[in-house]
């Protein structure tokens, strides 16, 4: 696996994508949630993810696409992988005290199709031990 340069926001957008996707399908309900938090995520830490100087919705649709072309073009091991570098990165440039926070959006998505799935529930647990280490 090629090293990947990620940003908070970029890694933030990993984790909604492996999140809305681990059910096998990509909801209306659960699309829209994700970019709402992923944009929360920009203007509340002041995030740049397009290296333009400022926080602002470009930051939110650059972190989603590289978020999607990450996901689209990797295996299923390499996806995997990708989310624990993920976590892992947000709980260093984060801090501890955010990824309760992180942890339950990444839950709400999940439960915001109506439908949480037992793969769903195994990549939530999966995903809430990686954040709070």
């Amino acid at each position: 696996m090629s090293e990947v340069k990620l940003t908070v926001a970029d890694a933030f957008a990993y984790l909604l994508t492996f999140t809305m996707f681990a059910d096998g399908d990509m909801d209306e309900k659960e699309s829209a949630y994700a970019v709402d938090k992923l944009a929360e995520l920009v203007n509340h830490f002041g995030l740049d993810a397009d290296g333009d100087g400022d926080a602002d919705f470009d930051d939110v649709k650059s972190a989603w696409k590289k978020a999607g072309t990450l996901y689209f073009d990797s295996d299923a091991e390499t996806r995997a992988n990708y989310l624990m570098g993920c976590c892992t990165f947000l709980r260093k440039a984060l801090g501890d005290d955010n990824m309760g926070a992180i942890a339950s959006r990444i839950k709400s998505l999940a439960e915001a199709d109506g439908v949480v799935t037992k793969h769903e529930e195994a990549v939530l647990a999966v995903t809430e031990g990686l954040l709070k280490g």
